[in-house]
């Protein structure tokens, strides 16, 4: 008979210990990252981080649909800013004006 095999692979019979310890190195390896260094250190892969992130922002921002998606997305915001910038600056005002406002002393 055939043993069925594991889906996971190797993974699946490693203590959680070497998993965290591991983890703790990649953390311990990014939080001393210095990008002058890495790139004197590895400069092909610099460049090809560089080009492929160029690559992924001209693709971006070469497409008509994504430029006017970005455009109208800023625009709104802007405009919804404003908008709201304005109704708190008129709040503002018709409070000021009740307050100086003085009360009538007798009806008419």
């Amino acid at each position: 008979m055939n043993q069925p095999q594991d889906v996971d692979g190797p993974r699946r019979g490693r203590p959680p210990q070497a998993w965290s310890s591991a983890a703790e190195r990649a953390k311990g390896a990014f939080s001393k990252l210095d990008v002058r260094e890495t790139v004197r250190r590895y400069p092909y892969a610099a460049i090809a981080v560089a080009s492929g992130v160029g690559v992924v922002v001209g693709a971006t921002l070469g497409s008509r649909l994504v430029r006017m998606l970005i455009g109208s997305v800023g625009m709104f915001t802007v405009s919804e800013l404003l908008r709201r910038y304005a109704q708190r600056a008129l709040d503002d005002l018709v409070e000021l004006e009740m307050e100086t406002e003085e009360p009538a002393d007798e009806p008419r």
